[in-house]
Order: structure tokens, then sequence, then C-alpha cells
């Protein structure tokens, strides 16, 4: 995003629409990279990383991931080199992303990889609830556990399988619900 301070100028254009001409304003900026002028409207500005095409194509090639030996791709976040199954398609021009999905949904909750990896051995390698393995499968492989997060702070509380996830939120995290669902429970066993 370029910000106001940064102009050094500006252009206005008289641009024909429809039979009319339009005038547009046009902010001069400079490249970070090589500093030549960049002539942008309000709008083009908040969507601009400073950059003129050559050196944002220039940027793109050095910051896109790589491939190893075998065909998987390096994953920007995590930093292993996964199938590239594992990496979601871009809806903007079908490519696929830098993160891998699962670095992707963890960046949600701001824990890493390697946070999620550490939760998940103190859990026994289990769901915190029903203490059962991983077994939800998604497109054949098995799901990895979700990860449970109080709504109004935003703070982990740990990994559950998607049933167990499912029903703390079906009860809206209210324990009297809780309690009334175990009484119920309790009248028809």
């Amino acid at each position: 995003m370029l910000l106001e301070k940064d102009r050094i100028g500006q252009v206005i254009r008289k641009i024909p629409y429809k039979g009319y001409f339009q005038t547009q304003i046009d902010y001069i900026h400079l490249c970070k990279d090589c500093g030549t002028k960049l002539y942008k409207t309000k709008r083009e500005e908040l969507h601009s990383l400073g950059r003129c095409n050559t050196c944002a194509r220039k940027h793109l090639r050095s910051t896109t991931c790589k491939f190893n030996e075998k065909g998987e791709k390096l994953c920007n976040t995590c930093l292993r080199f996964l199938p590239i199954e594992n990496f979601n398609k871009s809806k903007l021009n079908k490519n696929r992303y830098s993160t891998c999905s699962r670095c992707s949904v963890l960046k949600r909750f701001e824990i890493t990889a390697i946070e999620y990896e550490t939760l998940f051995k103190e859990q026994n390698s289990a769901c915190a609830i029903c203490k059962q393995p991983p077994s939800d499968l998604l497109k054949g492989k098995i799901k990895y556990l979700s990860v449970d997060h109080n709504h109004t702070t935003g703070v982990v509380r740990g990994l559950l399988c998607q049933k167990c996830n499912q029903g703390l939120g079906m009860f809206k995290d209210n324990i009297e619900n809780f309690k009334e669902a175990i009484k119920y429970l309790e009248h028809y066993k």
C-alpha cells in the first residue's frame, strides 16, 4: 500500500469515457527498488506494493516457492517440502499459494506449525475431549485436529476432533447448556 506522504506529485488527465471526458488524478510515487516514477490513482495506491512492473516480476520470482527433486513444494511458513495437493489454489490466477493449507489455517489462530505439533504431543496425539486419535477423513486423508479457541479472547485452548469441536460450537461454549445436557442424558439412561 502506498501512503499519501510518499507522493512526490500528481498529474491530472482527461480520459475519454462514453462520449465524455472524465478527469483522473494520478499520484506520482517512486519504485522501491529502481526509483522509476509510478503513476497511481487513489484506488490503485491501496493495492500497490510500490514497485514498477519489471521490479514486481523480479520480486515475485525471488519469493515464489521452490520445488525439490520429488516435485514437492516448499511452504514459506513451516519450511517443509510437501506434496502440491497440500497447497490451496488461488481464486485469482489458478496458481498454488506459497503457504500450505495447514499453515494458512494456523495463521488465523496466530500459532505456528511447531506450536501445533507441541500441543498435539502434549495431548498424546489425541482429541482433548474424547481422547481419540484423529480419524476424520478429508479427500481420503486423515484430517488434522481442529484448533479450539476462546471466541471472546482468541486464546487457544487445545486441539479437538471435528465432532467434539462442532459439539462445543452447538452448545455455544456455554457451561450451563452442557450441565442441562448431562442432566438430560442421566435422566434417560
